[in-house]
């Protein structure tokens, strides 16, 4: 899982600036997919943008202080409205736009630094070349990592919507049941992984896990 250190003020500020980009249009893939497939409860609730403070979430935004890590509200859908595919096509699409903008993001962003290495590393620490290339390589890594992390089957991360999706009359039940638990959940691993500092930590093997062809993908390595 994404572990990084603040070692001055410049340091938090480039990550908390990158981390709010990152999720605030995660959050606005989720709302424009919704609304190409007919649902515009996003748009009408002023989610359909990437502006930070549209989807700011005070609980994340205090766990990210703590932690190092947090997230957005969650952007307000209603399958119901989904008027050019079904129920169950659009929630899977509507749940895996998130991740795949991470991706985007990641891909975009460092996809010119991979073909020029060796330049870049007899530029001076100091030059802006370096450290454009510093900026997006954290960038293509904070996405990769909140691309993995989004994709745990656990509520309300998009991982469990794209299960939902995909046994969404067999299981209703169980995910109905794991919906109003998820939440609860999702922080007791989180804070296990805290307590016990990272000794057990299952949602950062499952980030380290699923990152791998993500991190090939983008990083070549």
């Amino acid at each position: 899982m994404l572990n990084l250190f603040f070692t001055n003020i410049d340091q938090f500020i480039i990550f908390a600036s990158i981390f709010l980009f990152s999720i605030s249009f995660h959050e606005f893939a989720h709302g424009f997919v919704a609304n190409a497939i007919g649902d515009d409860t996003a748009k009408i609730s002023g989610r359909l943008t990437i502006n930070p403070f549209a989807h700011l979430d005070l609980f994340g935004a205090i766990f990210f202080l703590i932690a190092g890590f947090g997230f957005a509200k969650p952007v307000p859908i209603n399958p119901a409205r989904f008027s050019k595919v079904s129920v169950k096509t659009g929630i899977f699409l509507v749940s895996l736009a998130g991740p795949l903008a991470n991706l985007f993001l990641a891909t975009i962003f460092w996809f010119p630094f991979r073909f020029a290495k060796d330049f870049f590393q007899t530029e001076s620490f100091s030059s802006p070349y370096y450290l454009a290339m510093q900026i997006s390589y954290y960038l293509a890594l904070i996405n990769i990592s909140l691309a993995s992390f989004n994709l745990l089957p656990i509520p309300p991360l998009d991982g469990s919507k794209i299960l939902e999706s995909l046994t969404m009359n067999k299981l209703y039940n169980f995910w109905w049941e794991l919906e109003k638990k998820g939440s609860s959940l999702l922080l007791i691993l989180i804070f296990v992984s805290y307590a016990t500092n990272g000794v057990l930590n299952p949602i950062g093997w499952f980030v380290d896990i699923v990152s791998i062809p993500f991190r090939f993908f983008v990083f070549g390595i």
